[in-house]
């Protein structure tokens, strides 16, 4: 007869040799062969013998799309959520403890082959899982992932300056600017030569620069690409005044006319335009002394010539004064 009973009970349920297995065997699990009578027969009862349990399979992959911002390496920062472990039973799991990897390229991307080397080690039991009951090759397992641009920041920091010359334009060279977010001895220089000042007016001043991609020169060793670049750049500037220009027409009123200084020809002229009764004017020694401007040459009617060219001169015996 052959035994039709399709189950039975290891003594663990763990991987091992050698386990005792049992199994509940009755009359009714018995199949007769030909010319058999399993009348003549009793049967019955707990049956055992010994089985073993092999390891389980366990594969892991690369599939938490791991994402850096670019450093210029190739390192790979990885976690737990990175890793995905098949093959356990229902109700058991391990999470990958295996921190770094490798990005198939340094520069920014996506969709970048990363690659991790994994082995049992690596493999952190949850509760209830025994890892022993399970098998792992462990090697280098590898996904994708994506490395993103790296920020910088551009300041104006050669306080331009310039003298008022009634327009906010700022003229700037590469030395007025300042970037900063470069990895390691990366760098670039900035070609934009206009900026804005806030103000057309002499003091300090707010200047401002817009930037595109084009005002950009990439240093030895480094690839723009690879950066979110500034579109603009903001420091302090200073306008200084304009030179004070010489009067080329000077008129001011003084106590007994109105004395004009004229430039002709590179000489200098003055002029006082009396009132309409010269009688009213004072007499010399009293007429006050006329100043024209601090530090040029002045003229007195006390001690001389006052010539009008339109009314004439009054004059002093002393002579004119120079």
């Amino acid at each position: 007869a052959t035994v039709t009973q399709t189950t039975g009970s290891y003594a663990t349920a763990n991987v091992g040799t050698a386990i005792t297995v049992t199994a509940q065997v009755s009359s009714g699990d018995l199949s007769a062969n030909t010319g058999t009578l399993l009348s003549n027969y009793t049967f019955g009862g707990s049956e055992s013998g010994t089985g073993s349990i092999t390891a389980r399979a366990l594969t892991v992959s690369l599939s938490g799309n791991p994402a850096k911002t670019y450093d210029g390496t190739t390192t790979a920062n990885l976690s737990s959520g990175d890793f995905t472990v098949s093959g356990f039973v229902t109700g058991q799991d391990a999470t990958v403890t295996q921190t770094t990897g490798s990005y198939a390229t340094a520069n920014v991307g996506t969709a970048i082959t990363v690659t991790a080397n994994v082995s049992t080690g690596d493999l952190s039991a949850n509760t209830g899982t025994l890892l022993s009951n399970y098998t792992f090759s462990g090697g280098s397992e590898s996904g994708t992932g994506s490395i993103t641009a790296r920020a910088l920041t551009a300041s104006i920091t050669g306080t331009p300056t310039k003298t008022y010359d009634g327009n906010a334009t700022a003229t700037l060279t590469s030395v007025d600017y300042s970037l900063s977010g470069f990895v390691g001895t990366q760098g670039a220089t900035v070609t934009q030569t206009t900026g804005t000042y806030t103000s057309a007016n002499a003091g300090t001043e707010s200047v401002t620069a817009d930037l595109s991609s084009g005002d950009f020169t990439a240093g030895t060793g480094t690839s723009l690409s690879n950066y979110v670049l500034p579109t603009t750049a903001t420091g302090t500037g200073m306008i200084l005044p304009a030179p004070t220009p010489a009067p080329s027409n000077l008129t001011q009123q003084v106590g007994i006319g109105v004395v004009s200084r004229f430039i002709q020809q590179g000489k200098i002229s003055d002029s006082v335009v009396l009132p309409n009764n010269p009688s009213a004017l004072p007499q010399a020694p009293h007429a006050p002394i006329l100043q024209i401007m601090p530090h040029v040459v002045r003229t007195s009617a006390a001690d001389g010539v006052v010539c009008s060219t339109q009314k004439g001169c009054i004059s002093d015996p002393s002579g004119p004064a120079s």
